[in-house]
């Protein structure tokens, strides 16, 4: 196996080589080694990490394996200039213990998803075993918060205090358009590895029981609440019941900033709520008689940010 890799401009390269067994299951790790040759230098290991600083320009890797498998090759290069974030794209940064700031627009109503991981900086042999990409990854968690720039040029920060662990890595929220920025801090010895990706989502909604969106069983309804929404902001949606039984409403939350909050209500019905405070799913199974009933949704504070999804239909389940 010959594998071409092409460094933009001279920098710090990280290349991670895994490999599972016909699929991405963590459950399924290669068995055997890798034997991997790089400048002048070899590896052999069930998954193995090379960190080198390379001018510009085109390199060959060569390698080889023993068994069928699925391979995954993790790579990039520490850009210790730029810091600008761009979607899709990963970004490296090398640790310094310090505060570190990405910045990153946000072009319309749009949700979130960031992937981060902190890693020890050095070629080597990975720790095999599942989740082998990440065993070498640092063991604490590193803070990180958004913050958004406002009209006189500050950044004020739109979400709690959150982190990423070796285990933890994705995080869901909910931006408004404008120029943000990610603060985290990295500690010395290692590289921060980050990436977003963007959804925008124009889908309409209700601010107000008497014009609460319907709800057909079966179809999806989602949005957001992202950091211009005010506090205790309020959706609302409505579905009908068209015989005595039983209902399922499924409330899905990408959300690690703040809690989304939810209640099913109606005529002869007790409320039922819940508090997502994390990405999540939960059903609402309820005993109702034939008539029409609610659902809100709300953000709970000012920096609660996230996607949520409600389906419901006349099956009960749970979770």
């Amino acid at each position: 196996m010959n594998i071409k890799i092409v460094v933009p401009k001279e920098s710090t390269v990280f290349l991670d080589f895994y490999g599972v067994r016909g699929d991405e299951n963590d459950n399924a790790y290669l068995k055997k080694n890798w034997t991997i040759s790089f400048q002048g230098q070899k590896w052999t290991g069930r998954a193995v990490r090379i960190v080198k600083h390379l001018k510009k320009g085109t390199y060959t890797l060569t390698g080889s394996i023993s068994e069928p498998q699925f391979s995954v090759i993790d790579a990039g290069y520490v850009d210790s200039g730029s810091s600008r974030f761009t979607s899709a794209k990963n970004k490296i940064k090398e640790g310094t213990g310090k505060w570190n700031y990405q910045t990153f627009k946000v072009k319309k109503k749009s949700h979130i998803q960031t992937v981060g991981r902190t890693f020890k900086y050095k070629s080597g042999i990975i720790k095999a075993g599942n989740n082998s990409h990440l065993s070498e990854a640092y063991k604490k968690s590193v803070p990180f918060y958004i913050q958004k720039k406002g009209k006189k040029g500050k950044y004020t920060a739109v979400t709690n205090k959150m982190s990423y662990t070796s285990k933890k890595i994705n995080k869901h929220f909910a931006l408004s358009p404008g120029t943000y920025r990610l603060k985290t801090k990295i500690p010395k010895g290692y590289v921060s590895q980050f990436m977003y990706v963007d959804t925008v989502y124009k889908n309409s909604y209700a601010v107000t029981k008497a014009k609460a969106k319907l709800l057909t069983q079966g179809k999806k309804k989602s949005n957001l609440f992202t950091d211009a929404d005010k506090a205790k902001k309020t959706h609302y949606y409505k579905f009908k019941v068209s015989k005595n039984g039983k209902i399922s409403m499924k409330l899905t939350t990408k959300n690690n900033s703040g809690r989304i909050k939810a209640a099913v209500y109606g005529k002869g019905m007790k409320t039922k709520k819940k508090t997502m405070e994390y990405s999540g799913t939960h059903y609402f199974n309820c005993k109702l008689k034939k008539g029409t009933y609610y659902i809100k949704v709300t953000k709970d504070t000012k920096k609660s940010t996230g996607l949520y999804s409600l389906t419901y239909s006349d099956k009960t389940e749970s979770r």
